[in-house]
């Protein structure tokens, strides 16, 4: 394997790790072989590029180096200054290269593109480094062999890709941090140009210099134990940024819960003192005699006026202004709201948390009960009460028939997970059962 034909492989590499870290973001453009055609064009130009790097290196007097107990000789076989930040020019703009593929194939943040060059470029050096402690360890006459060059390259390239593929990608993946990356990413970058580019450079210098062989193969498990760690840390670095942002979010949900049942209340107060005044108003009309007084129809006003009036009592304030609101809404879609709650029972989990419960439990399940068509088949039904140390929220409501939305599971789920609690749900043809289980304040 030739010089040129080697340096263009191990830009294929970095290509390759950088598409494997960004291939979860959405890609840009209709082409499907966008990424691809953009790929062979930087990797047309880094090959181009590393055949004039290659002429300048060579053409490079060698320096004095600086002396090193470890490394003997050093001042006669040592790369040049200029050779050196030749080589340093170019692995830096390999990662700029690949920081163009990215952005130019998918639609991602600036911080998310350099979290995908930094850890692509740290698993390509992983797979360089391998390679380069196998070829110190090999015999002088196996290690110029091209056929076993190939064969070492190929196999180093699969083994710590597939590696890095079920031990970083994978868990990126399921543990959904990727595309959490933020600012912090910069001191990554910097990491990855100091420690992973830099020790590339030394050890290069060290096969050239001829430094004992036990110095090579300590420098190259160096090298492979700090490119470890950086892809450690990234994993690290982009989980406390999904946590972090996940706090924010739960944080701008809360308050909005918050809102949303102060302005229930107030609501609902302003319902309230209207239909007082109507009840008002009907009945000083039907203490009168008049003649031309409709007194079934004031009835009926009234009556109609008690329903939207009748105020949920379940001895909590906040659920007595959920199912107030609810019940409203039942009655102007034509659902049949049953309720048997102690509300006491739920006195020990905050007022957003538990606005957003039963707002999602029984929004759902008004949503369902709504879309049937025969309005006496719509029905929800909701129990409140204690068993032994848990509290049992059970409800159950008619639905079309399979009709199924996962959406409030996930969000009711959620809730009741950070109060130790447990959510089951059950379809049965037309009816879906949920019980929820919440362990009891002491």
């Amino acid at each position: 394997m030739t010089s040129l034909a080697f340096s263009a492989a191990s830009v294929l590499q970095v290509l390759v790790g950088v598409w494997l870290f960004a291939r979860s973001f959405p890609e840009k453009g209709t082409h499907p072989f966008r990424p691809l055609i953009v790929a062979a064009v930087m990797l047309v130009l880094l090959t181009g590029i590393t055949g004039v790097s290659s002429m300048l290196i060579t053409t490079l007097r060698p320096s004095l180096f600086v002396e090193s107990p470890l490394v003997p000789s050093a001042s006669e076989t040592g790369f040049a200054p200029a050779t050196l930040l030749t080589i340093f020019a170019y692995s830096c703009l390999e990662l700029l290269v690949a920081y163009a593929c990215v952005r130019l194939c998918f639609d991602l943040s600036t911080w998310n593109a350099l979290a995908c060059c930094a850890a692509g470029y740290t698993m390509q050096n992983i797979a360089s480094s391998l390679m380069g402690l196998i070829g110190v360890l090999a015999s002088p006459g196996a290690s110029s062999d091209p056929v076993w060059l190939a064969c070492v390259f190929a196999g180093t390239w699969a083994a710590v890709y597939v590696s890095c593929w079920f031990l970083v990608l994978r868990r990126m993946e399921l543990g959904r941090v990727v595309g959490y990356a933020s600012r912090g990413v910069l001191g990554l970058i910097f990491l990855v140009i100091l420690a992973v580019i830099g020790f590339d450079i030394l050890n290069r210098s060290l096969l050239t210099q001829g430094a004992p062989l036990v110095t090579q193969v300590l420098y190259r498990l160096l090298h492979l134990v700090i490119c470890a760690s950086l892809l450690g840390f990234e994993y690290q670095m982009l989980y406390v940024g999904r946590l972090r942002m996940q706090v924010a979010a739960s944080e701008r949900l809360e308050a909005d819960r918050t809102r949303q049942l102060d302005l229930t209340r107030t609501t609902i107060a302003a319902i309230e003192a209207r239909c007082h005044d109507i009840r008002h108003a009907v009945f000083n009309q039907l203490a009168q005699d008049a003649p031309d007084v409709d007194r079934e129809t004031l009835k009926a006003i009234a009556h109609e006026v008690d329903v939207f009036d009748a105020e949920v009592k379940t001895g909590n304030a906040t659920v007595d202004t959920i199912l107030t609101e609810k019940r409203l809404i039942c009655e102007a879609r034509g659902v049949t709201l049953s309720c048997i709650v102690d509300g006491t029972l739920l006195e020990h989990i905050p007022d957003a948390d538990l606005y957003g419960l039963f707002d999602t439990l029984l929004g759902a399940a008004i949503d369902d009960a709504g879309a049937i068509e025969q309005r006496s088949a719509r029905s929800v039904a909701l129990q409140v009460r204690r068993r032994g140390a848990m509290v049992v929220l059970h409800e159950e409501h008619s639905c079309v028939l399979g009709a199924a939305d996962a959406l409030w599971e996930r969000e009711a789920r959620t809730i009741a997970e950070r109060y130790g609690g447990t959510l089951a749900v059950a379809r049965e043809k037309d009816q879906v059962r949920v019980n929820l289980l919440l362990p009891a304040a002491s």
